[in-house]
């Protein structure tokens, strides 16, 4: 038989996760969950670069064609104006130009890829996803982004768009995930080829969006 004591525990318990449950409903909103800008000094490897985001959520940037510190730096492209830039009006969240305003970039001719993975104790609690990302090449060659896809918890990728020729000034995209429920990652890809071994591909100010708690907390998305 269970102790009055023991009654008492478990009520309480129930009781903390009901408010907590409330509390994550009220406060639920459309919030920017990542914001990279890459202005980051001799991170060494992408999974140095940092992300503001919310609490309970991070994310790890990776790909098969290794970092470079000079393209980041944005010291050796041609020409050399070829560095990050603020954020457009689509943007989820205003990012400004400061300096030394640099990037994330590939060059060469090659066929690769940028690797966003999200996770996080948080990433049950948010739904509604949304993408926001620039991007450009240089002044030599052609580069294009084959498709822009995305995973869930490990599984097979899907494409959200393809065939995005790039120019040499700097582009929005924004794509809306289709209704997914995350229970430990998203993947975020940006596949792209460059024609020319002096080609560079840069990116900047990519941002994730979704609806869920609005401030720093760790909550569970509520069932449906």
């Amino acid at each position: 038989m269970k102790t009055a004591s023991t009654l008492s525990g478990a009520l309480l318990r129930h009781c903390v996760c009901l408010i907590s449950l409330l509390m994550c409903l009220k406060s639920s909103a459309q919030t920017t969950i990542i914001n990279y800008n890459f202005d980051v000094n001799k991170v060494q490897d992408y999974p140095k670069f940092y992300t503001r985001a919310v609490n309970g959520i991070t994310c790890l940037l990776t790909s098969t064609t290794g970092y470079s510190q000079t393209l980041h730096d944005n010291s050796s492209i041609s020409p050399v104006s070829f560095a990050g830039t603020a954020t457009g009006a689509s943007a989820f969240t205003a990012n400004t130009v400061t300096s030394p305003n640099r990037i994330v970039a590939l060059g060469g001719a090659i066929s690769s890829y940028f690797n966003f993975q999200i996770s996080g104790s948080s990433i049950r609690a948010y739904s509604t996803f949304k993408i926001y990302f620039q991007a450009k090449r240089n002044a030599t060659g052609t580069s294009t982004i084959n498709s822009v896809q995305y995973s869930v918890d490990g599984g097979a990728f899907t494409s959200l768009a393809t065939t995005l020729t790039m120019t040499t000034s700097w582009a929005e995209f924004q794509y809306n995930l289709p209704v997914v429920s995350p229970t430990s990652t998203i993947d975020i890809r940006l596949n792209f080829t460059n024609s020319s071994i002096s080609t560079v591909f840069g990116v900047d100010n990519f941002q994730v969006q979704a609806t869920g708690p609005s401030t720093a907390s760790e909550c569970f998305r509520p069932p449906t």
